[in-house]
């Protein structure tokens, strides 16, 4: 069975948009969870769907972070459903537009490869669908919202993207990590390294992944045989600073847990932060 799993917070518009897309494709069942919006996504969401049995609308007790949220769904499509090796999940951002030559081009491939983990296509007008792994030092670099600003006007960002031509149709491309915006898994496999790791709120969860997909010996892929479209930023509201602060927490959350950093790197990594947020409250306080 294909079975898509949306996760929505305040953001109900987009969602029905990319379920009613989702609906459009061969995916026989979809889930969409309400990550406790303050809003009245959750009852709008109910009722737009009240009448499409293959639907089925959850909500969260309380927002704990994306990986929380789509860990909510995966167990509710293991009671529904059971978890099969023939089950393949869909997980969807409400801001992006899939359609079905989307999921063909994945079930394609996962159906065909027995150590396959997460398979995504690529992103139109965007490379950064799939990255190499984070390495600490680059972290570390980029752990400075300064270093980050000016790498920044030259190009650079902390992943280090796959390129591919996006002109050429047909790659299938080994890659380390994709977007958590849209991609497919056996839901045997996601179910297996215990779903997403709900450490972060918000931000590396895919790399989370991509570390315990590798653990078993799973190959993540990109395929360029078709293209969606992620429009991005579809349900983060939080501002700047929070999000520059909770991205560090989860980065750091990620390192000490996936790569091992040592106590000195911690160190250097947090005096990091404070040095950043001192600099910038300087800066505030001439504005």
């Amino acid at each position: 069975m294909r079975i898509a799993l949306i996760l929505n917070f305040n953001n109900y518009q987009q969602t029905i948009i990319c379920c009613d897309n989702v609906l459009n494709t061969s995916v026989k069942k979809i889930i969409i969870v309400d990550n406790h919006s303050t809003n009245k996504s959750f009852s709008i969401l109910k009722n737009n769907y009240k009448d499409i049995d293959c639907v089925s609308i959850i909500e969260t007790s309380s927002n704990q972070g994306y990986a929380s949220g789509n860990n909510c769904g995966l167990n509710y499509i293991a009671t529904d459903c059971g978890v099969s090796s023939q089950n393949i999940i869909y997980i969807l951002n409400p801001d992006s537009d899939i359609g079905e030559d989307n999921i063909d081009s994945i079930n394609t491939l996962i159906e065909t490869h027995q150590c396959v983990g997460a398979v995504t296509v690529s992103q139109q007008h965007n490379l950064f669908t799939a990255w190499h792994c984070l390495k600490p030092a680059r972290a570390l670099l980029f752990n400075s919202r300064i270093i980050t600003r000016i790498a920044g006007h030259f190009g650079y960002r902390e992943v280090i993207p796959y390129k591919f031509n996006l002109r050429e149709i047909n790659q299938t491309i080994p890659v380390d990590v994709v977007s958590g915006a849209f991609f497919g898994i056996r839901q045997d496999v996601l179910m297996e390294v215990g779903g997403f790791d709900e450490g972060t709120f918000l931000y590396y969860e895919e790399e989370a992944l991509a570390a315990k997909l590798k653990s078993l010996g799973k190959q993540n892929y990109l395929l360029t045989t078709s293209t969606y479209i992620h429009k991005g930023q579809g349900s983060t509201s939080l501002a700047n600073s929070k999000i520059l602060k909770i991205n560090a927490q989860s980065r750091l959350y990620f390192l000490k847990k996936y790569r091992h950093v040592n106590q000195a790197y911690i160190l250097i990594y947090k005096l990091t932060n404070r040095v950043d947020e001192w600099i910038w409250s300087l800066f505030s306080r001439e504005q």
